[in-house]
This record gives structure tokens, sequence and C-alpha cells, in this order.
């Protein structure tokens, strides 16, 4: 049997605040104009800029189908003409400036820049108020902690009952093994989210014995004679009956 829990977890994804936002785009509108102006390399700024981990091996440039992109960078990448630079392009990987190189029927050859908006102090200190503030408004009142994180909460944010532990990251097993009942997480930062677990208990991995699982042991035993009989009941029908199987 895996370890076991019954907990809630509330996730609040670390955002950039509105005026980060706007800063971040006006200097790529910026970085966009003097590349489509001709002012900047294109495929020098991608070496020394873009994120997208492929690029030192193909300075980002890609073939691709339609329908092989996701759907933002394909929308923009399909309305350019060769040699256009497209405006910035946000998707789930980040912020895109394209470039169109070629394009034949449904097939395109591009090449891009991917940028992502930096993390700053004042984005992380939101996010983590915003927590510190719930845990403890809800310090007394974990099921209102519960129906919250069900609500509005980002991620995998829920409340989970004898949920195996190894389906969730480590930060969630670690706590439940570690903290006491009925208590709250300190604030965890994990893969851009800040997150809150509140435990009610934790079962560790065991093994099956008559002892401690006699009523699961009992159903499996029943289950397994269900379907032996079925089997057995399968096969002598099939013994007293013609079937004809026709080709098509």
């Amino acid at each position: 049997s895996p370890a076991l829990g019954s907990f809630s977890v509330f996730q609040k994804k670390i955002k950039p605040s509105k005026k980060n936002l706007l800063s971040f785009l006006d200097k790529t509108s910026f970085l966009r104009d003097s590349l489509s102006l001709g002012l900047l390399d294109f495929t020098e700024v991608a070496l020394k800029r873009s994120i997208d981990p492929s690029v030192k091996l193909n300075s980002g440039v890609m073939e691709s189908l339609r329908g092989e992109l996701v759907p933002e960078y394909e929308k923009a990448a399909y309305l350019l003409e060769v040699g256009e630079v497209s405006s910035v392009v946000e998707s789930r990987f980040g912020f895109h400036i394209i470039k169109l190189l070629d394009k034949k029927g449904e097939k395109i050859k591009t090449q891009h820049i991917l940028l992502s908006l930096p993390v700053l102090d004042e984005d992380l200190g939101l996010s983590y108020s915003f927590l510190d503030s719930l845990q403890k408004s809800t310090t007394n009142d974990p099921g209102l902690f519960d129906s919250l994180a069900v609500a509005v909460g980002d991620g995998f944010s829920g409340a989970y009952n004898n949920a195996p532990i190894e389906d969730f990251p480590l930060f969630v097993g670690d706590f439940l093994k570690k903290g006491g009942d009925f208590s709250f997480s300190d604030i965890i930062k994990n893969d851009g989210f800040f997150n809150v677990v509140f435990k009610y208990s934790f079962s560790p991995s065991e093994q099956k014995n008559l002892e401690n699982s006699w009523f699961e042991i009992e159903a499996l035993a029943i289950n397994k004679k269900r379907f032996d009989l079925f089997d057995l009941w399968i096969s002598e029908k099939k013994e007293n009956m013609y079937i004809f199987v026709k080709d098509f």
C-alpha cells in the first residue's frame, strides 16, 4: 500500500506586477522594432538573449507544418510576409519575436527569439503576502482553507483524502511525513509557485496482510472467484454454441 495523505494545498502562482509587465513589454517592443528595421542582427540577438534551449543548435530557426506549433506562435507566423518580423507574441513558453524566413504552402520556416519576463522581488512579495494573509485568516478554520484551495487556488490546489503522496511534488510528501496532524506548513516556494499545505493525516506505506487489510483482501478474493466463474461459464457456452465469424 503506498503512503497516503489527507490534506489540502493552496498554490499561488508567482505573477508579475502590472508595472513590471508593462516595463518588460516596452523594452521588448523596442527590441522588436530594432530587429524589424535591421538595426540589430536577428541571429546574433537570438544567440545572446533567447532562452529557447535549442537556440545554440539552430539559432532559433524552425521548419514546421500548420498545426505543429503552439496556436499563438502559429497564428502570428502565418500572417507574416517573408522577411517580416512579428510583434511580441505571448505563449505558454514565454514571449516570442518571430521572423518568417520562407513559406511554401502549409510549410513555413521561421526564426524566433524567446524571452521570459523576469520575476522581481516585488512580485515575490505580493504572492508571499497573499498566502501569509490567507494562512493567518484560516488558522482556526481549515474547512475554509479547503474551500478556498478548491475554488480559487492555482496549479493543483485542492483538498485530497487518502491520496497517494507519490503523485505530488516532494515538498508535499516531506511535510506530510514530518508535520503534525491538523497543522499548516510554512510557505514553500517551488517551481514558480508559493505553496501552503494543511495536513489532516498521513499513513506510511505498508505491506498488506490479513490483520491490517482483511476487508480489502477479502474483496480481491471474491472478485477473483467471480472472474474465474465467469471465464468458466464462457468456456462452457463456447463448447455448446455455434459461432460464425464473417470476413468483410
